[in-house]
């Protein structure tokens, strides 16, 4: 099946993504990391109507902690987090 061409002027079905991203570079940023993801997904529920569990909600800042946390142990310089919710 050939989709080119088709519904050129049509908007796209899906919103473009909500990006975040931050740099770290002290071991005290590791809470800055985890306040970040959260207040990012809390904006997500707020300003955009996604939802968030509590769970989920969790589970991205243990997985930030982690990140960060083992980029300070094993990198030099800073630590640059990016990331982005697809609605």
């Amino acid at each position: 099946m050939d989709l080119v061409g088709q519904d050129k002027f049509q908007p796209p079905l899906v919103e473009p993504p909500v990006p975040v991203s931050a740099v770290f570079e002290g071991s005290e940023d590791i809470a800055s990391a985890r306040g970040m993801a959260r207040d990012f997904l809390e904006s997500l529920q707020a300003v955009h109507g996604l939802p968030v569990s509590m769970r989920a909600m969790g589970m991205v800042q243990l997985l930030v902690s982690e990140l960060v946390t083992n980029a300070r142990k094993y990198a030099p310089g800073p630590c640059l987090l990016t990331g982005f919710i697809e609605q």
